[in-house]
């Protein structure tokens, strides 16, 4: 995000009250239209649905300096997910109106805003090609990639390290953890990745663009 964005949504959220959560705490409940936007201090949270089986399917996570649900600042659209914290957080609350005035009058913070929606969206759309027609090993490399590129730590040696485990690999995936499983150790196998109490470790990143399909 720009700099001078950055710092102005962090100046507008800083009049509003912080609130923590544990991890594992609901924030948003589905099908209740939120009154606030909410700006993430620290942590992280998740964005999901439950199918009809009590599978759960993530469609989005956020990170700090992250603006959530833009939904309602753009539209009327109802909300149909949970946000979750997957770890401690913690965040801001502003009222919606409170913030369509602010963006009114920033017309840059909106720009920016919109092109972070926009980012999302397109991972989304991603997500869902490969998931029609990807094979679980792709599925699974892509949503590696997306968390490098979201989340990743990047490490002096050229290495990523992203919090993530296999559980909530597949849910991201739409897989059993056992197929995410059976993935991860065929990438392990071939040096690209790693995991120990540090996270997941991808230690090739270009490598693992090119085994999807992607030449970087």
């Amino acid at each position: 995000m720009n700099d001078a964005v950055g710092i102005k949504i962090r100046q507008f959220f800083a009049k509003y009250p912080s609130r923590y959560a544990d991890e594992g705490e609901i924030i948003i409940q589905n099908y209740i239209s939120p009154k606030d936007v909410i700006y993430l201090i620290s942590g992280r949270v998740k964005q999901y649905d439950v199918d009809s089986n009590g599978t759960e399917i993530v469609v989005n996570s956020f990170k700090p300096s992250d603006v959530f649900p833009m939904n309602p600042i753009f539209n009327e659209i109802k909300n149909t997910y949970f946000y979750e914290s997957t770890t401690a957080i913690e965040f801001k609350r502003a009222p919606i109106n409170d913030v369509i005035g602010f963006l009114k009058d920033n017309q840059d913070v909106c720009y920016e805003l919109l092109g972070y929606l926009y980012s999302y969206v397109n991972d989304i759309q991603r997500r869902m090609a490969y998931m029609m027609r990807g094979s679980a090993r792709s599925r699974t490399i892509f949503e590696i990639l997306s968390e490098c590129r979201r989340f990743g730590r990047l490490q002096k040696n050229g290495s990523f390290i992203v919090d993530i485990r296999e559980d909530e690999l597949a849910n991201q995936t739409g897989l059993a953890r056992e197929t995410v499983n059976r993935e991860i150790s065929g990438l392990k196998h071939l040096g690209i990745i790693s995991i120990n109490y540090k996270g997941l470790t991808v230690h090739n990143l270009k490598r693992l663009n090119q085994e999807l399909g992607v030449n970087i």
